[in-house]
């Protein structure tokens, strides 16, 4: 079982990747208890650099690995594809993910009209210093929801301006406890087999959009080369949803679908 953190924040000892760690911990913990391993790994945004999207549309037109900004994103972007289990988590800057974060996604933005992730889960946590709303999690959880991830989850730690490993454990060990388990169990019965009605719905709305349009280009010419636009094919892989979520979800993908330009 392979596990790729990406970490949003400056701060490597700071209460984000604090949480990041302990998590690792209980994760780590449970798969002893069942004689299994999981290879975890944490990645630092803030090491790779990255540098702002210029809205150039090359990685659009031809592809990631033309991108003009020579960085750490096209590595990146391999290590994830390598991956079975993707987490994110950020602080919480003016009620969003910190800018680090938004460059990530943004720099991805290709892959919400090619999912390239679809075969793995994936979760959402954000810290916070004193109140937030969701609006963090939501950011993060629907960038990976368009790339084709499964999310599982998503979850708030509250650490005030700088906590410590023992405070942080303190407050949230359960929480973290009960987070592992859904991310092992994730992991173990690969439930990203059995997706959800909001992941099905996007696959439906996606799906008729492109079946609409008559311009040719890289994203429909992805499409139908994975098979994907054949009406009845009702997600990126056979699964194993229900059929009456499946055909709702399907409906209400088609509705929407309608009002996408």
């Amino acid at each position: 079982m392979k596990m790729l953190a990406v970490v949003g924040s400056g701060r490597k000892n700071g209460n984000t990747a604090g949480i990041v760690s302990l998590l690792e911990t209980a994760l780590k913990g449970l798969a002893q208890e069942q004689r299994v391993t999981v290879d975890f790994e944490t990645v630092f945004l803030s090491d790779l650099r990255l540098k702002q999207c210029l809205g150039c549309r090359i990685c659009f037109d031809r592809g990631i690995e033309h991108c003009p900004l020579d960085d750490g994103l096209i590595d990146l972007y391999q290590r994830i594809s390598q991956t079975d289990f993707l987490l994110f988590s950020s602080p919480v800057y003016v009620e969003d993910v910190s800018g680090m974060m938004k460059t990530f996604i943004d720099r991805l933005a290709f892959v919400c009209h090619c999912p390239a992730f679809t075969e793995m889960s994936g979760y959402a946590l954000m810290t916070y210093g004193a109140t937030a709303t969701n609006h963090t999690l939501r950011t993060m959880s629907l960038a990976m929801r368009t790339w084709g991830v499964h999310v599982v989850g998503q979850q708030g730690f509250f650490g005030g301006a700088r906590s410590t490993p023992v405070e942080l454990h303190q407050l949230h060990h359960q929480k973290i406890h009960t987070m592992a388990k859904t991310i092992f169990r994730a992991l173990d019965k690969k439930t990203y087999k059995q997706p959800d009605f909001l992941s099905l719905m996007m696959f439906a709305t996606q799906q008729a959009t492109w079946l609409k349009t008559n311009e040719e280009d890289i994203d429909l010419a992805y499409w139908r080369e994975k098979g994907w636009l054949d009406p009845q094919v009702t997600y990126y892989f056979p699964h194993q949803a229900g059929w009456l979520k499946t055909r709702t979800a399907r409906l209400t993908g088609k509705v929407i679908a309608k009002f996408v330009q």
